[in-house]
């Protein structure tokens, strides 16, 4: 959902999870800073279990970082509040280069709007870095309903407005929202349905509890070979290698639309500049080196992500747009917390 989730052009998608209290130190090698500073360490929080999707992906990057800087990595576990505990957390923290932290499009674009007295502001309590990556939902619904594919879907849920149901991994999740912008684009509206986690809702949908749902491409695939699901259409402008016969959405008729959600790495606000291009030339390093895309690509994220890092304003103008966007779409849609 870049609020790409968000907006009719849906650019680029989280994916969102990561890591609970745990900490692991990885990699090495030089830079004037760490040179200047032999004892510290970089610390990258992460706002979900050990093991969740953030997490896996910043510890395949951390030991990349690591020898780029010279310093150890430790990837720090801070679960709760859907990522929030982790950026208040990182949003106190001293803006001495020392800490960064994953964002993803629940923490910078939802999650503020919908909690009150979360601890951070996402305009202006981080600086952010670089975007680590996308990955596309694919619109879903259990085989057994017979559902031909999306217009079809598109059709019942314009006839029976209200009445369909959807899950999500909880309110506010990039799932939720691309969801409701999808059916604030069809012109419809469907029941939501909030789960603990991704493995309950696709469970529920397995077995027809739920009408369709916007999952994530990876954990979706078994799925659709075994048929217990069947894909409708793609999150993305272009099809996908693993699914080719699954059309876009675009294609299905929701121009300028595209469904998924992203990670960017992000510093406290106020980090000096010479660290943050430092950190951010690290960043780009590790991401650009062939291990770690084929280690990225293998979970289903997308690394094609230059077109954010050099359209007008950057990456600052790509995460405000992102925070607006994702703002606007929750009063539009009446989005609240029960």
């Amino acid at each position: 959902m870049s609020m790409s989730w968000m907006r009719p052009v849906m650019k680029r998608r989280s994916f969102i999870a990561s890591g609970a209290a745990g900490a692991c130190g990885v990699g090495r090698v030089p830079s004037a800073f760490a040179q200047a500073r032999s004892d510290a360490l970089l610390k990258w929080v992460v706002g979900f279990a050990p093991g969740a999707g953030s997490d896996t992906v910043a510890r395949t990057i951390a030991q990349f970082v690591g020898r780029g800087l010279d310093v150890p990595v430790i990837v720090e576990n801070k679960p709760g509040a859907a990522g929030g505990i982790a950026a208040a957390a990182v949003a106190r923290a001293p803006a001495d280069g020392n800490t960064v932290l994953t964002v993803d499009n629940a923490m910078m674009t939802s999650i503020p709007f919908l909690y009150e007295k979360i601890g951070y502001d996402p305009a202006r309590s981080f600086t952010p870095l670089v975007m680590i990556g996308t990955l596309p939902f694919v619109l879903a619904v259990p085989a057994q309903r017979g559902v031909a594919d999306a217009p079809a879907l598109f059709r019942q849920l314009r006839a029976r407005s209200g009445a369909l149901s959807y899950g999500s991994p909880g309110i506010g999740s990039p799932h939720h929202l691309a969801t409701e912008m999808l059916l604030e684009s069809i012109g419809a509206t469907a029941l939501h349905v909030p789960y603990k986690g991704v493995a309950p809702l696709v469970t529920d949908l397995l077995g027809g509890q739920l009408d369709f749902a916007l999952l994530g491409v990876a954990g979706a695939l078994p799925h659709f070979r075994s048929g217990g699901l069947r894909p409708l259409a793609i999150g993305r402008a272009a099809r996908l290698p693993e699914l080719s016969r699954v059309p876009t959405l675009r294609e299905a008729g929701v121009e300028k639309f595209d469904a998924t959600a992203w990670q960017m790495v992000v510093a406290p606000s106020g980090t000096p500049p010479p660290r943050v291009t430092e950190l951010t030339a690290a960043l780009r390093k590790a991401l650009a080196d062939p291990e770690v895309r084929s280690r990225l690509a293998a979970m289903g994220v997308e690394l094609d992500t230059e077109p954010l890092l050099t359209r007008a304003g950057g990456l600052r103008a790509y995460l405000d747009g992102e925070i607006g966007a994702g703002r606007d779409l929750i009063r539009r849609r009446g989005i609240k917390v029960e």
